[in-house]
């Protein structure tokens, strides 16, 4: 368990004294700030990996009722291992989903993508190609470096619920180029 934020609620002192039912008088030379206060912490909870192959205890459970699931194979022929399925937070059976897909919306490139708290440390970048060269590929935004989500080129943020959020990103780049390629790349944290 990590504390991730804390925050201290108080009702205020008083302000009149007296017995029940009898006119009231002003508190006199009170310095206590509050009579009565609470701390609540939030927690980040870490999930349970007990085979140790990356996927969540309780994300296996919930999808195939058993752990111990090879993480690197694609269940539903959809183009994505189910580590990438877990970190983004879509489902690794039934229906082929997508973390990434691009529209044009009043004359510019909007990239709606699917991103879950599971792939912090994972090393997701948002990379940009207008070529489909390996060397050509550039970063347009790093989970990593960002994890507040606070980068300009992110337009609008939808928690999904179980820890995902959809995002909508601009490429401030875009309309220079012909064509432009785009992807999720997992790897090892950036430095």
């Amino acid at each position: 368990m990590t504390p991730t934020s804390a925050a201290v609620f108080t009702t205020a002192v008083e302000a009149t004294t007296g017995t029940w039912g009898a006119p009231l008088g002003d508190v006199v030379n009170n310095t206590w700030p509050s009579d009565h206060a609470a701390v609540v912490v939030d927690f980040d909870l870490a999930e349970i990996d007990a085979d140790g192959n990356g996927l969540s205890d309780v994300w296996e459970m919930k999808w195939f009722g058993e752990t111990g699931n090879n993480p690197q194979l694609d269940m539903n022929g959809d183009g994505l291992r189910l580590i990438d399925a877990f970190r983004f937070g879509l489902a690794p059976v039934g229906a082929p989903q997508r973390p990434l897909e691009a529209e044009v919306r009043e004359g510019n490139i909007r990239l709606l993508a699917r991103l879950s708290n599971r792939a912090l440390g994972a090393g997701v970048t948002l990379q940009a190609s207008s070529e489909l060269l390996e060397e050509s590929w550039q970063s347009l935004w790093s989970y990593d470096n960002d994890p507040g989500m606070e980068a300009e080129i992110i337009m609008n943020i939808d928690p999904q619920g179980d820890g995902a959020w959809s995002l909508e990103i601009a490429d401030p780049l875009a309309l220079n180029h012909a064509r432009r390629f785009y992807r999720f790349h997992t790897g090892s944290p950036p430095g």
